[in-house]
This record gives C-alpha cells, structure tokens and sequence, in this order.
C-alpha cells in the first residue's frame, strides 16, 4: 500500500529556469491567464522529434514507465490550430508516457518535473489513429509538473 506520504503533490505550473531556445522552432508565449500559446510563423515542418526545454525543472527525472501529470496544449504543425488542450479541463491530466504518442514516449524520458517542453513531433511519430485525432505534424507544449 503506498502511503500519501509516498506521492509527491503535483506543482501548479513550471518551475525552474527559463531556457532560450534555438531559432528555427515555434515560438510559445503565455497568455493572460498563464497558459501557453503556440505560434508556428515561420517554423518549418519538422523532419526530427525536437523535445526543447522551455523551463528546465529541477524535479525528478521522467523515466519512459512512469505516469504523469501534466499540462500541455497541442497544435497541427500545418495551420497552428489547436486540437488539444488539458487547460480547456481546467486541470492537469494523469496518464502513463508509454500510452500516448511515440513522440512523447521519446520526447519527455530524461526531462525533469518542473519543466515546460516544446515538443516539435513528426508524422511518424504522432497520432497513429485518425479516429483520435488529427494526423501530421504536431507541436505541444507540455507543463511537467509531477510522476506518480
């Protein structure tokens, strides 16, 4: 039996330090309310998974068999709109990295809680399934703010 003492409370945001990403990616900014907004002007199609610190957490390391909670907001590469959003819930969301897209699966093991990540996803490695969602290029930010 785990006790509550076992599982760490999950932060309220990203905390840590700001990283300057490289040019060349989208470029995300916080709205009035703290949420992350992605542009994708001027960014090409990506044609690796890009997985850049946007914050650098000073948590524990993510490791592929965890679950996580997270924030996140996720756009199509090929017209910047949004798809997806655990912001819109108005809560983080729980689930086990090996159970979304691949592009998570290998973006976010060795990235650290309290960090915020700019996931840059190539088609290969998004949304197998077009009954869940879109298909093609995608781009998330992810708020990492806690393992289970």
């Amino acid at each position: 039996m785990v006790s509550t003492k076992d599982v760490e409370q999950p932060l309220a945001k990203p905390e840590g330090e700001t990283v300057t990403p490289p040019a060349g990616l989208p470029t995300v900014k916080e709205n009035d309310q703290g949420i992350p907004e992605i542009s994708i002007d001027g960014a090409p199609a990506p044609t690796a998974l890009v997985a850049q610190d946007l914050i650098k957490g000073k948590g524990a390391e993510i490791k592929a068999t965890d679950q996580v909670v997270v924030n996140y907001v996720g756009v199509t590469q090929s017209d910047g709109k949004k798809f997806d959003s655990s912001y819109d819930a108005g809560k983080p969301a729980t689930f086990p990295l090996s159970g979304v897209y691949k592009g998570w699966e290998q973006g976010l093991p060795g990235k650290t809680v309290g960090s915020r990540v700019l996931l840059v996803i190539p088609a290969a490695l998004g949304n197998p399934d077009p009954s869940k969602g879109p298909q093609g290029d995608l781009v998330f930010v992810v708020d990492i703010l806690g393992v289970k």
